[in-house]
């Protein structure tokens, strides 16, 4: 994710939308904790609204209209 290595972690509202992006260390480690690679094993967390909703990619969807 280009993104997180360019602009890091960070957190704010986007929008009406709150947003926190973890630092890219910690991706591997939260998608773990969460079982994602068990239950959604295409997909990546990447951040989340600090209220127990995660923002992620489907890379399964990827280039998908």
């Amino acid at each position: 994710m280009a993104i997180l290595r360019t602009l890091g972690s960070g957190e704010g509202f986007v929008g009406p939308s709150y947003l926190r992006l973890y630092p890219v260390k910690e991706v591997v480690a939260v998608n773990s904790a969460y079982g994602v690679d068990e239950f959604l094993p295409d997909v990546l967390i990447f951040g989340s609204t600090g209220a127990g909703e995660a923002f992620a990619y489907d890379f399964s969807r990827a280039g998908a209209p």
